[in-house]
């Protein structure tokens, strides 16, 4: 049996929006030209406003990108993604970095990521937590230079087509799931336990569903001891 976490990305693993530092230091390098960050900006205050929702945010959002992006070569950002990571590392939740992905690997439960956030800057992040498999934006590269065509995993949509494709194997068992938004229901009904970072509006009510605060240490102690009481029940089952 293959037993498998679910992750989104921003406001799950990481505090925030990643792509909001990315798009500054994008701008501030100067491979881009400059608008970016203020039309995303507009973008997301549209958001804020209640006139997109979170599917349409990322969507939005990934086609202004790929404006600024397209001609661009992927060489030329490198040296900005390395910076990128440097100063991103306080960002991600101490609660999944010290506690949470360490009991996954330890108990060889495969890590899956699905996210609207872009693809590279999840990856700089794959060995280190040791994520297994990534689904984030991933924009079309020809000959080494950016198009604006892109494929967004982050939406509802393609987020339940994904788990879809995963649970078509029959030795597959997705026993958790982590997220914050709507676009995630499709992963946190999938599991046997879902966890959801601290929101206002409790928009999934079942069962298997648990809201907990992701920057609280001691609501970090908790979901491990209900992943813990997963994980045995499982193991016993098996034996």
């Amino acid at each position: 049996m293959n037993y498998i976490a679910l992750f989104d990305w921003d406001k799950t693993v990481r505090k925030n929006y990643a792509c909001l530092m990315w798009l500054e230091m994008l701008e501030e390098s100067g491979k881009i030209k400059k608008g970016l960050v203020k039309e995303n900006d507009e973008v997301y205050q549209r958001y804020l406003k209640g006139e997109l929702d979170h599917n349409e945010l990322t969507e939005e959002g990934m086609k202004v990108y790929g404006k600024y992006i397209q001609g661009v070569r992927k060489e030329e950002i490198l040296p900005v993604l390395e910076a990128y990571k440097k100063r991103d590392e306080g960002n991600i939740f101490k609660i999944m970095k010290q506690d949470i992905f360490p009991f996954l690997k330890s108990n060889k439960i495969k890590i899956i990521v699905i996210s609207g956030a872009q693809q590279e800057l999840i990856e700089l992040y794959k060995e280190e937590l040791g994520i297994n498999e990534i689904y984030g934006v991933q924009y079309v590269i020809e000959n080494g230079i950016y198009t604006n065509q892109y494929q967004n995993n982050g939406s509802d949509k393609n987020k339940e087509i994904m788990v879809k494709e995963i649970c078509k194997n029959k030795e597959n068992r997705i026993l958790f799931s982590f997220g914050d938004s709507i676009s995630d229901i499709p992963l946190l009904k999938a599991a046997k336990k879902s966890f959801i970072n601290n929101t206002n509006i409790k928009f999934l009510e079942q069962k298997n569903a648990r809201y907990y605060d992701f920057h609280q240490e001691e609501d970090g102690k908790r979901i491990i001891q209900e992943m813990k009481n997963i994980v045995r029940e499982y193991n016993t089952y098996k034996a």
